[in-house]
């Protein structure tokens, strides 16, 4: 039947005897003891299953991410949720899953904003949480009069690299995970926190580092990489900044 016959389905066996053509007696009866005019042999029939190879997708095609791939955008994947976040705007949307920071060659030195924007709020750039750094990376590109030559969120938010373009200088606690990264990956020990001296991973300086949320008209929040802490700087001021992106698991596009 068919069913025994599918795939997976154990092989079918026939024995086949080759008989006389004259069996039957003259008088219309079968002869029950007919002798075989060849020995028996066996015709066996296979349905074997196709056999098919499943290779997972990388982290960088899309795939599942630990801390240290390589990410989709060439980065690098220093945070790893344990429950999808929001990053609204950028590709991964609601399903946001990674932290991925640009390629050490992507970090530049820049003030906040530009010009006469230095003393100017930025409505919607006070965000501070994981997930909220594109956002407020869109919000400092939208004040007119920031460019990305003096801008550090502009920059960010120009910034491509690997076919991606959805990077954005990082929240307060989006910079806080690149800190702890940094620190981590550096000593080896993942119970590390970003607060506190210590050894910092090659390609970052023990210097202030940018995040996107703002503080006041003048002022916005940098992370010290050398000390972990947190401080409020006049937005005039030059200091580093690295971009980053959200990126989802499965990847997939809003």
């Amino acid at each position: 039947s068919t069913a025994e016959f599918a795939c997976g389905r154990p092989t079918l066996t026939f024995r086949v005897y080759v008989m006389r053509a004259d069996w039957q007696l003259a008088d219309g009866h079968q002869n029950q003891n007919v002798t075989p005019h060849s020995e028996p042999f066996d015709i066996t029939l296979t349905h074997a299953c196709p056999t098919t190879t499943t290779v997972p997708l990388t982290c960088a095609q899309g795939g599942t991410c630990i801390v240290g791939d390589t990410g989709p955008g060439g980065g690098i994947i220093f945070y790893v949720a344990s429950a999808a976040f929001t990053s609204t705007g950028s590709d991964c949307g609601t399903n946001c899953r990674y932290l991925e920071v640009a390629p050490d060659a992507s970090e530049v030195a820049r003030s906040w904003s530009t010009g006469a924007n230095q003393s100017v709020a930025v409505t919607g750039a006070d965000a501070t949480a994981i997930g909220s750094g594109y956002q407020n990376t869109v919000d400092i590109n939208s004040q007119a009069g920031n460019v990305a030559a003096t801008s550090a969120a502009v920059y960010a938010f120009d910034y491509s690299n690997n076919g991606e373009t959805d990077w954005h200088l990082p929240s307060r606690e989006e910079l806080k995970e690149l800190c702890k990264y940094a620190r981590q990956q550096a000593t080896g020990d993942t119970s590390v926190a970003c607060a506190g001296t210590g050894s910092l991973l090659p390609g970052y300086a023990a210097e202030e580092y940018w995040s996107s949320s703002e503080g006041s008209n003048e002022l916005a929040t940098i992370r010290d990489m050398n000390t972990g802490q947190l401080v409020a700087r006049n937005k005039m001021n030059v200091h580093r900044a690295r971009p980053i992106r959200a990126v989802a698991s499965p990847r997939s596009t809003n």
